[in-house]
C-alpha cells in the first residue's frame, strides 16, 4: 500500500464504506505479508520510500514469482521482477490483472533517455538529466569521463564484461571506486537495480523541489 492507496482506503473508512475493526485488522496485517512458506514481504515499504518491495526472481521458480507479484497486486501496489528467470514471465503476468512488461525506469516514473551512440555528441542532453547511470566494463573508464563532463551525479555500474584479467569485473569496479570525478559514486559489479532505483529517487525528488 503506497501513500495514494492509503489516502483512498482510509475515505473508505470515513464514508463508512470500510468499518474501523476491518481497518485496524488490515493496518495492523500490513507490515509483514507472509506468501505460501517461502517469502515474508514487506508491506510498508511503498509508504517509506514511495516505492514497494521489488522481488528479486534469480533461483526463485516461476510459482514463487507468481505468487509473490499475486501479494503485491492485491495490496494495490506496482510490481517490479529483477533477473527474471526463463520461463516465468507467464506466471508473473498472469498474476497480475493487465499485466505488461515496463522498464525500470518508467516504474520509477523516470523516462529514460537512450541511444547516446557518441558521447561529446550528445554532451548537452547529458547535463539535462538529474542523474546519470554510467554501466561501463573493460577498463571502467567511462564514469570518469561523464563524472567530467556534467554537474550531475553519476551513478557507476562496473559490469562483468571484460577479457583476461578483467576479474569477472572487479577490474572495472576498482577503476571507479578510485575516479577523480568527485561526482561519481558507484554501486556492485552488475547492480544495475540498485543504480537505477537510486537515480529514479533523485530524479523524484528533483522533480518536487521545481513544482
Amino acid at each position: 500500500m503506497d501513500a495514494r492507496a492509503l489516502k483512498e482506503f482510509l475515505e473508505q473508512v470515513r464514508a463508512g464504506k470500510v468499518s474501523v475493526d476491518e481497518a485496524a485488522r488490515r493496518i495492523g496485517d500490513l507490515p509483514v505479508q507472509h506468501v505460501a512458506d517461502f517469502a515474508q514481504l514487506d508491506g510498508e515499504r511503498a509508504l517509506r520510500q514511495g516505492v514497494p518491495e521489488v522481488v528479486l526472481g534469480g533461483r526463485k521458480s516461476p510459482d514463487q514469482i507468481g505468487a509473490l507479484v499475486a501479494k503485491l497486486v492485491s495490496l494495490g501496489q506496482a510490481v517490479l521482477v529483477t533477473r527474471m528467470p526463463p520461463g516465468a514471465e507467464k506466471a508473473a503476468l498472469s498474476a497480475a490483472p493487465n499485466g505488461r512488461y515496463d522498464p525500470i525506469s518508467r516504474t520509477f516514473s523516470a523516462p529514460p533517455e537512450t541511444g547516446f551512440h557518441r558521447l561529446l555528441r550528445k554532451a548537452a542532453l547529458l547535463r539535462e538529466a538529474d542523474a546519470l547511470v554510467v554501466c561501463a566494463g573493460m577498463e571502467g573508464a567511462l564514469p570518469s569521463v561523464v563524472g567530467g563532463l556534467v554537474s550531475r551525479p553519476v551513478i557507476a555500474v562496473p559490469t562483468s564484461v571484460g577479457y583476461g584479467a578483467s576479474f569477472g569485473g572487479l577490474a572495472a569496479l576498482l577503476a571507479m571506486l578510485n575516479s577523480c570525478a568527485a561526482n561519481v559514486s558507484v554501486v556492485n559489479i552488475d547492480n544495475g537495480f540498485s543504480a537505477g532505483f537510486t537515480a529514479a529517487l533523485i530524479a523524484r525528488q528533483s522533480h518536487r523541489a521545481r513544482k
